[in-house]
């Protein structure tokens, strides 16, 4: 990452110490939906923690990618509308 993009290795600290414990929070809110299922047949709970999950990440991706100008405003603000959009159509469909 250093080499390629001109970004420091300690400014990559924190996004990895974060985009991992995203990854064990959507882990383990999985776990909390499977067992849900399992008792309920209801799979709405897992949809959201999914959901949840990705547009977290995506918050993420797109902050960083901004920070070190790997991409533009229009992309974020592209993409941020379209993840409000699909996120909103697929819980409430």
């Amino acid at each position: 990452m250093h080499l390629a993009t001109d970004v420091a290795y300690y400014s990559l600290i924190l996004p990895v110490i974060l985009i991992v414990s995203l990854k064990i929070t959507a882990f383990g809110g999985m776990y909390w939906a499977r067992n849900r299922f399992a008792r309920s047949r209801d799979f709405r709970p897992g949809l959201l923690v999914m959901v949840s999950y990705l547009v977290a990440l995506a918050i993420l991706v797109l902050h960083y990618g901004m920070k070190w100008r790997l991409t533009t405003v229009s992309l974020f603000a592209f993409a941020s509308v379209t993840v409000a959009y699909l996120t909103l159509r697929s819980i409430y469909r």
